[in-house]
């Protein structure tokens, strides 16, 4: 294990040298403008958030009181997958 390098190892928690869990959410949105004539248009949307429904589990406790919970994955960060439909009119 090397020396910390200050500036540069900040952790995730806030100061210390241990990584926490990686972390990536996919969203993905589609949007599609249509014109019906020179006064009316519509847009039609879906947004879809965290796509793939990759749960995201939060650092492990590191609790040496503990020893039965000492490194243990057992709650989840991020929320489940969400889509959204809309549509807008425009007159």
């Amino acid at each position: 294990m090397r020396n910390p390098i200050l500036g540069l190892d900040g952790g995730a928690g806030g100061g210390g040298v241990l990584r926490g869990m990686p972390f990536w959410n996919v969203d993905f949105q589609v949007k599609k403008n249509i014109h019906i004539n020179e006064r009316f248009s519509a847009e039609v949307q879906s947004i879809f958030t965290n796509i793939f429904n990759h749960d995201q589990l939060a650092d492990p406790v590191l609790n040496l009181q503990q020893p039965s919970n000492f490194g243990v994955l057992s709650s989840q960060v991020n929320s489940p997958r969400s889509i959204e439909l809309g549509i807008r009119l425009r007159f």
